[in-house]
């Protein structure tokens, strides 16, 4: 979710049509407006986020929320490219992980960020609601450094395990929890990673020549998939959600 995760992203006008054909295939005004108003939570979710990775550790957060200034890169609450960074500013993406997700061990070499920050989060399979620990049956499922035979054991988990670690430089990886009819565990990271920090630069120093080049942003689709309603829809849409 982001910048870099759902299509966010410096691209040629070829594939931007590709992407809006398919966008206004299953966008209605409707749907659109909906679509619009959960895009407008953001910004409360990045300020969650970001407050819960500095008040766990403040100089990994700071290290981050510096690169993010630095290279002038959008959060991942940014509804448009080039808005002030927030005080919770501290990643452009968030990465997920659920329903029993396991990979093998790696070292996350594309992030130019010296810290990862991840929650894991005991929900519910049917909504992704917060699961008090009195129902939780999810077992196993270790998150493990095996180059240190180390390892956090999730069987006895209660609430949200909090963790900041060097993602780029220790080798990591996730086991497969047991199965479960109602619950899961659902992993969260923020980490800044190199492709779009050298596509964010490059468009700040002027690499990129062509109209085909630019950041299209949150408005930018909408606005495609509605067609030719979609001056006086978003003029009607703006003025509503401004008193949200």
């Amino acid at each position: 979710m982001g910048w870099i995760d759902v299509g966010y992203r410096m691209e040629k006008v070829l594939q931007q049509k590709a992407d809006l054909c398919s966008i206004h295939q299953v966008f209605n005004q409707e749907e659109a407006l909906s679509f619009h108003l959960h895009y407008k939570k953001y910004p409360r979710l990045g300020c969650i986020i970001g407050n819960l990775f500095k008040n766990l550790a403040r100089l990994p957060f700071q290290n981050s929320q510096d690169l993010m200034k630095k290279y002038q890169l959008p959060s991942f609450a940014d509804l448009s490219y080039g808005q002030p960074p927030e005080e919770s500013t501290c990643s452009p993406h968030v990465t997920f992980t659920t329903d029993g997700f396991f990979n093998p061990p790696h070292e996350d070499t594309d992030d130019i960020s010296q810290f990862a920050f991840t929650l894991f989060i005991p929900t519910r399979s049917s909504d992704g609601t917060l699961v008090d620990d009195s129902e939780y049956d999810i077992k196993s499922g270790p998150f493990i450094f095996p180059d240190h035979r180390f390892g956090i054991d999730f069987d006895h988990q209660h609430g949200i395990v909090k963790m900041i670690w060097q993602a780029n430089k220790y080798s990591h990886c996730t086991m497969p929890h047991s199965s479960s009819q109602n619950f899961t565990r659902l992993g969260l990271s923020v980490q800044i990673n190199a492709s779009l920090t050298e596509a964010s630069n490059r468009y700040n120093t002027g690499f990129y020549t062509e109209a085909a080049n630019y950041f299209s942003d949150h408005f930018h689709y909408l606005y495609n998939c509605l067609g030719k309603y979609a001056l006086a829809f978003l003029s009607l849409l703006l003025l509503i959600t401004s008193f949200v």
